[in-house]
């Protein structure tokens, strides 16, 4: 069985930068002479989420303004740099990251890494040719977790005037009206496990459309609600504490509030396999070299339920 790679959802929002609290991280060195340092993503890595670690000098003037551009687009723009930032605005995929800063004396620095990032991250927009019904997320024969996001195309002859969507054959969302969207996304409810996904839509002139995707849904990592005692089932991750970690490790993880009793897990290091567990839990210690490292685990119960969690460590 091979690696899955996922990370928590910054679901359809174009831009989302967050700081990130220091006390998780190793500081990013500022370099020696002035410029720009990018510690993390390390160069021609892979990693599940877009974290970045900034090291800068600029000989005590003042950072005026940040940009950060994505295969040569536009993607930040602030008046200021922080030296943690996590960044919604960079997707699944290949990139290549330039990052520019400009001080208070006019002078600009900049610092370049390539990296793909890779996981359970939806496209942005589901566009359409011919008539009919697309289903860009989840993918057919996928996975992805229980909360699923639902990324949908829909084109008619004519107006499209109501769409339908069906998970495991019980409605769950639908829009009729004399004019829905049609390029959307949104999130359904699914079952741990194996799921059916079902979309229908009609046109203004009486055509109907349909498409369906079969995939298999996951419990994420493990969380309760806020100011309440309702959890949800998942995977808790107890070692590593931080974010940065030394070339040997030791990693701990496990089930918690699982419905039934859990048969098996395995942990994979960069999508190779590295230690196995009966369950509910592992402890293992994993050997790597410098750079961004993925580790992930899943679990599987004894009712066929699927658990997965995955993190990127920046390893020095």
């Amino acid at each position: 069985m091979g690696a899955f790679v996922s990370v928590k959802y910054r679901l359809f929002v174009a831009v989302a930068v967050v700081c990130m609290s220091a006390a998780v991280f190793a500081v990013c060195p500022a370099p020696a002479q002035p410029g720009l340092h990018i510690c993390f993503p390390s160069a021609g890595s892979t990693v599940s989420t877009a974290i970045f670690e900034f090291g800068w000098n600029t000989n005590g003037a003042a950072v005026t303004d940040f940009q950060m551009f994505d295969n040569g687009k536009l993607i930040d723009d602030f008046g200021f740099i922080t030296e943690f930032m996590e960044d919604g605005a960079v997707h699944d995929g290949h990139h290549n990251i330039t990052a520019k800063i400009f001080d208070s004396s006019g002078k600009q620095y900049s610092a370049s890494v390539s990296f793909t990032q890779v996981g359970f991250d939806p496209p942005f927009g589901c566009p359409m040719t011919t008539a009919g019904v697309r289903i860009c997320y989840p993918a057919n024969g996928g996975v992805a977790p229980t909360n699923t996001p639902l990324v949908l195309g829909i084109k008619g002859t004519s107006k499209i005037t109501g769409w339908k969507v069906f998970v495991n054959g019980k409605l769950q969302t639908q829009s009729i009206a004399p004019s829905v969207p049609t390029n959307f996304a949104t999130n359904v409810t699914s079952q741990p496990g194996a799921n059916s996904l079902t979309v229908t839509a009609t046109d203004a002139a009486g055509h109907k459309y349909s498409t369906t995707h079969k995939y298999t849904a996951f419990y994420t990592d493990f969380e309760c609600a806020p100011k309440g005692n309702q959890c949800f089932p998942g995977i808790e991750v107890e070692q590593p504490t931080g974010f940065d970690t030394p070339t040997q490790f030791r990693f701990q993880a496990s089930v918690r509030d699982n419905p039934a009793p859990i048969h098996w897990m395995s942990v994979y290091l960069d999508g190779h396999k590295v230690a196995g567990a009966t369950g509910p839990f592992v402890l293992t210690t994993i050997k790597t070299t410098h750079g961004s490292h993925i580790v992930t685990a899943i679990a599987q119960d004894s009712k066929g339920h699927m658990y997965h969690v995955s993190t990127t460590d920046n390893v020095q």
